[in-house]
């Protein structure tokens, strides 16, 4: 068997791309945890406006874990994959989850400024 260019890129990618999630994953356990420490407090949760956004962002952070642990588990089916086309499309899978990830941390940093400031 020969191994090109593209297949030992594609393995690196594939590779990289799984760290990568499992960094998401763990960091938006981290971010649930915070965010429902915030909730708990009562100075913050006895504002109805704060404890909706609070609310709000705990649910939409629990989306976007499971979504992430479902293409996690669906990219263990990535190594059967022989096609480069096939290999392409999970690449721009992945893009798409990087940049619904980094989207949500700003927000999550932003509403947490608001809150501690």
């Amino acid at each position: 068997m020969k191994l090109f260019n593209l297949d030992i890129e594609m393995d690196y990618s594939h590779h990289k791309g799984s760290g990568e999630i499992h960094c998401w994953i763990n960091h938006l356990q981290q971010i649930d945890i915070e965010l429902k420490q915030i909730y708990a407090k009562q100075n913050l949760a006895e504002h109805a406006l704060i404890r909706n956004a609070l609310h709000l962002k705990i649910k939409h952070n629990l989306s976007i874990l499971n979504s992430l642990k479902d293409y996690k588990s669906f990219r263990d089916y990535w190594s059967v994959c022989n096609s480069s086309q096939i290999e392409m499309a999970f690449l721009q899978q992945h893009n798409t989850y990087k940049y619904q990830y980094l989207a949500h941390i700003k927000t999550c940093q932003s509403l947490k400024s608001k809150l501690t400031n």
